[in-house]
C-alpha cells in the first residue's frame, strides 16, 4: 500500500470545486492506498468541514504550519503524521516555498513530495533566492495548472523534467442544481453582466466598469460583481475610476451556487490582469452563459467561440459585449452548445485525476 497524503493551505466558507476534486483523487487512489489529508484549524469554523471529516482522516494543524517561519514543532509533527499514517507521497496545495517541508523532507527521503501550484510562482521578498532554492530542492514533482503556471516554476530554475502541466478539473455536477435568478427586475434591465471583483485590480474591475459606462450611456445593461473579499476596496476602485458607483452595478454576496449566477445572465466576463488557470469561464461555458476573457495565459483561450480581448483594452472589451449580445438567439445557443460539449470533456475530473496520480507513481 502506498499511502498519500494531501496538505492544502485551505481555509474557505465553501467546499468549492477544490475539496471534490481532492476527494476525487482518493477515489482513485483507494485501490493503492489511503488518502490523509492536513488542514488548516481555521477550517474547522466551516459548515462544511464536519461532513468532510466524518468521510476523511483529517489533521488539522495550526494556522502558522503553513508561515515561512521554521518551527521544529511543526517539523516533528509533520514526520510524526507521515511516519504514523506509512505515507509514500505528499501532495501540496497552496503552499509554495515552505521552510518546514523542505527541512521535513531531508528526514523523509523514501517519501516522495509533489506540489501542485495553483497560481504562478511569486518571486519576490528579500530571501526570494534562498525561497527558490528551498522551493526546488523540497519537491520531486511539480505540477502547474496552466502551461503560464508552469513556466514560471521553470523560470526560477526548476528542472523542466521535473515540471508537467495538468490543467485543473471542474466540478460540473455542482453547477446543476440552480435557480432561474430575475437579476432584471422584471424588465429594468434589457442584459445581465456577471464578474468576479476581488481583488479589484487583479480581476480587472475598473476596466470592466469603463466598458460598461460607455455602453450604458445607449443600452441597460446591470453589472453583477461577485464578491469573495473586501467590498469596500472594489467600490472604492470604482469611484476611482468614475467618479460614483452607478446604480447598475451590483454587489453579490459570496455563494457556493455559483449554477444560479451563470445561468441567469447573459455575459460572463473574465477581466483578469494575472490568473494560474481561471476556473470561471469553463463553469460559465459549462451553462447557458455566454463568456468573454482577458488574452492572460491563464484564462482558458482554448475554449471555442468565446469572446478574447486585449487586456485592459476598454474599446475592444466594450465591441465584445455588443456582439456578443447582439447575436441572433439560434447562433448564440449553437456556440454555447459546442462550448459546453468541449469544456466537459477538457476539464474531466476523472481524467485529471488519473493524471494527478501519475505523478504519485
Amino acid at each position: 500500500m502506498k499511502n498519500v497524503l494531501e496538505i492544502s493551505d485551505y481555509a474557505a466558507p465553501y467546499m468549492g470545486n477544490f475539496i471534490p476534486s481532492l476527494e476525487q483523487i482518493e477515489y482513485a487512489w483507494k485501490s493503492r492506498g489511503k488518502t490523509v489529508f492536513i488542514l488548516p484549524d481555521n477550517a474547522e469554523k466551516f459548515s462544511w468541514i464536519a461532513d468532510f471529516k466524518s468521510k476523511h482522516k483529517v489533521y488539522f494543524v495550526p494556522r502558522s504550519f503553513f508561515s515561512k517561519k521554521i518551527s521544529i514543532y511543526h517539523i516533528k509533527l509533520l514526520i510524526k503524521i507521515i511516519k504514523k499514517e506509512n505515507i509514500r507521497v505528499v501532495h501540496t496545495h497552496f503552499i509554495q516555498s515552505n521552510y518546514n517541508l523542505f527541512i521535513a523532507s531531508w528526514f523523509l527521503r523514501d517519501v516522495k513530495f509533489v506540489e501542485s501550484l495553483h497560481n504562478h510562482y511569486i518571486d519576490r521578498g528579500k530571501l526570494k533566492l534562498v525561497k527558490r532554492w528551498v522551493f526546488k530542492h523540497t519537491y520531486d514533482k511539480v505540477i502547474g495548472d496552466s502551461e503560464s503556471v508552469t513556466k514560471s516554476a521553470i523560470a526560477i530554475g526548476e528542472p523542466a523534467s521535473k515540471t508537467i502541466t495538468i490543467k485543473n478539473c471542474v466540478v460540473f455536477s455542482r453547477l446543476n442544481d440552480y435557480d432561474n435568478v430575475d437579476f432584471k427586475e422584471n424588465g429594468r434591465f434589457d442584459y445581465t453582466i456577471l464578474m468576479f471583483g476581488y481583488p479589484w485590480y487583479r480581476k480587472g474591475v475598473d476596466v470592466v466598469v469603463k466598458a460598461l459606462q460607455t455602453l450604458n450611456e445607449t443600452m441597460s445593461i446591470r453589472l453583477l460583481i461577485a464578491q469573495a473579499g473586501c467590498e469596500d476596496s472594489t467600490k472604492q476602485a470604482i469611484m476611482d475610476n468614475l467618479g460614483f458607483i452607478p446604480q447598475w452595478v451590483t454587489f453579490l454576496p459570496p455563494t457556493d451556487r455559483l449554477g444560479d449566477l451563470y445561468n441567469s445572465v447573459d455575459i460572463f466576463i473574465s477581466a483578469g490582469r494575472e490568473e494560474g488557470l481561471s476556473y470561471a469561464p469553463i463553469e460559465a461555458s459549462y451553462c447557458a452563459c455566454g463568456v468573454i476573457c482577458s488574452n492572460i495565459q491563464g484564462n482558458p483561450l482554448d475554449i471555442p467561440h468565446i469572446g478574447i480581448y486585449e487586456v485592459e483594452n476598454v474599446a475592444q472589451l466594450s465591441e465584445d459585449v455588443c456582439e456578443k449580445l447582439s447575436m441572433p438567439e439560434a447562433v448564440r445557443k449553437s456556440m454555447k452548445s459546442k462550448q459546453r460539449e468541449y469544456v466537459l470533456k477538457e476539464y474531466d475530473i476523472e481524467k485529471w485525476a488519473m493524471d494527478i496520480i501519475a505523478c504519485y507513481m
